[in-house]
This record gives structure tokens, sequence and C-alpha cells, in this order.
């Protein structure tokens, strides 16, 4: 009786051993906030502004830093919604984004509506993004943001595109950012940057994934619209996926938003590389998520909102697994559902995927 007891006092503390071992890294994750900065949700009944400053609040006091656990912060773009004509949403913006200077490292990728401008046309395509002023002032590399941060390794296209290393205890991760439907100078400078770091990458990505389903990949998220939709020369998710995820083995996460359906706000896929390898592609969007807004509000911006959520990606590189949480700091608690919390299994040695070459 006695051993039986001992044996299940072992067994309980190896359980709880298990379950309460922390991951290597963990990565927050900002989609579309749009709706918190519009200044049109900043009034005498909403300040959705604070929406905004709560999920980095959130993020600064979960820091490793501060003892907790996150290591780096992304943004996904679409920081703002009404382009450079309106100020006060870029300093509402930068308000909060400021929070996180000298305790997360972090990067900001635009959205299409992270650009100056929206120039309206008849011809193909209809909508063109143009100008960078306003997010290279706020966000570029000369900003306080970044200028003289040791983990920022640079820029390309005043801050449109930008790189930064995850360096934590066990492990160096490349965090690649790329602009709205990148040109190929852009991926080519992406290729350089990766060629630099011969680091495990995470790619970031406004516009990369949509809502529906793949025809040909079943059960896999399909890719967003091709390229040329808002500029004459960008490039298409599925070119992207072929011309340099797949073509370096190092990438094995590609982050994206911009894409939601009311509630429906998360999608996924996976993609064999060339080297045979699995590369994970996640995009979470909650900006038409509105229930804290009221009823008379709801008629008015039907799609403004966002409700607080964000994404905690956990990596346990031991049990070959991620795990991807979402979490609203307005309720205060998990989404629980299939596609809100769920854990990937990745099939490949991680010193074999990335530091093969390295060993030899």
């Amino acid at each position: 009786m006695r051993k039986f007891v001992v044996g299940l006092i072992l067994i309980n503390l190896l359980i709880s051993i298990v379950f309460s071992e922390e991951p290597e890294f963990t990565v927050a994750v900002i989609p579309d906030t749009q709706g918190y900065t519009d200044y049109r949700l900043i009034d005498e009944r909403n300040d959705f502004s604070k929406i905004f400053t709560r999920q980095i609040e959130f993020i600064v006091s979960n820091s490793k830093k501060n003892n907790g656990y996150i290591n780096f912060a992304i943004h996904l773009g679409d920081v703002v919604n009404n382009f450079s004509y309106q100020q006060s949403e870029w300093n509402n913006a930068d308000s909060a984004i400021s929070l996180l200077d000298d305790i997360v490292p972090f990067i900001i990728i635009p959205g299409n509506h992270d650009y100056d401008e929206i120039v309206i046309s008849k011809e193909f395509p209809k909508a063109t993004v143009q100008g960078n002023t306003f997010f290279n002032s706020f966000f570029g590399p000369e900003s306080i943001h970044f200028k003289n941060k040791e983990w920022y390794g640079g820029a390309y296209n005043d801050g449109m595109n930008s790189w930064a290393v995850l360096n934590c205890e066990s492990e160096k991760i490349l965090i690649l950012g790329l602009e709205l439907e990148p040109t190929e100078d852009v991926l080519n400078w992406a290729q350089s940057v990766i060629d630099q770091n011969n680091l495990p990458t995470i790619l970031c990505i406004h516009e990369f994934l949509s809502m529906n389903y793949s025809k040909t990949n079943p059960g896999n998220a399909d890719f967003a619209y091709g390229g040329y939709r808002y500029k004459y020369n960008g490039k298409s998710p599925e070119y992207i996926l072929e011309k340099l995820i797949k073509k370096n083995n190092q990438v094995f996460l590609v982050l994206c938003g911009h894409y939601a359906i009311n509630d429906d706000s998360e999608n996924i896929r996976t993609d064999i590389n060339d080297f045979g390898n699995k590369v994970y592609l996640i995009l979470s969007d909650y900006q038409f998520r509105n229930s804290l807004l009221s009823k008379d509000d709801k008629k008015k911006y039907k799609w403004y909102g966002g409700d607080g959520w964000l994404r905690l990606i956990s990596f346990f590189k031991d049990r070959k697994s991620i795990h991807i949480q979402t979490y609203s700091t307005e309720f205060k608690c998990y989404e629980k559902d299939y596609n809100s919390d769920f854990i990937i299994k990745f099939d490949w040695n991680w010193k074999e995927r990335f530091y093969k070459s390295m060993i030899q």
C-alpha cells in the first residue's frame, strides 16, 4: 500500500512537472487594431484606444523583463484605419506601442490602411495604396522605438519591411516582416536577410490567407486575393510561397491578419517546403468582433471592434509542439474553441532542420 501511495505521488509530481513546464519562448501577436485607433470611436461614449493600450499593458506585465513568459511582440498591420488623413489615430497607436519600449522587443508591419493614402480608380487595380511618410515617421528604423536597439536588425523601404532577432536563453529566432504585396526587390531583400542570419524564421505579412478553404488542399485555408490588388507590381501569396517561403528551410511559420467574417476570425494552412518539411501559416484578425459597442454604435459602425483579442504563440521544442492561445484583455479570458486554442505538433527535428549546415 505504501509503495502504491508513493508511486501515485511520484506520478502526480511527474504530471505536475510536465504540465508546468515553461515554453522556450512566447510571441504575442496583435492583429488589426484599426478599430481601436479610429477617431470616430473616441468620443464622449467610447475610447477604444484604451483597448489597444490594455493589450500592450497585458504584454508588458507578462513580459520576461517583468518575470513573465512573453519574449517578443508582433503587430500584424492595419495599426490605424484612415491612412494619413487623421494624425490623431497615429498618435493613439504610438502612445500604446510606446509602452513596449525597452521592455519587450517587437516589430510592426504595415497593413493596407497604414499607407499615406488610397487612390480609387476605374482602372485595374481599382484601389492602390501609396506613400509611407506616416508609417516611417512613427515606426520606421529611425523612430525612437527601433533606433539603436540591439535586437532590431534593419529595414528596407523606409521601415515598411524590417527584421529583428528574438534572443532568449535557449534560442535565437529571426522575425522577418514584409510590406503589403511585396515587390520583387523586397523579396530579394528578404532573401538576403535570411541568408545573413541563418536562423529559424517567422515571417509576418499583413495579407496572406483568406477565410475561405482551399479546393486543392482540403481542410486548409485558401490564399488571399492575388497580387495587383493594391499595387501594380505586387506579388501574390502563392508567388511569395513558392519564391521565398518554400525555398528557405529556415522559414517554419507565417503569421498574417487582414481577413475576418463577423466573429469568424481565424484560419490555418500547412504547406510542404522544397526540403520536405512543414510550414505553418496562421491567420488571426478580430476587427469585426464588436460586442463592446452599444446598439446605436453597432448600427453606425458595423465592423468596428476587436474586443481586445490577441494571440499568444508558445514554443516547446522538446515536446515538438507550438501552443496557440487566444486571449481577450477586455473579457480577461481565453477563447477555447478548436481554432483559438490548439497545439501544432511539428514532425521535424529542430537541430536537423535549422542547424545541420552549422554542425557539419
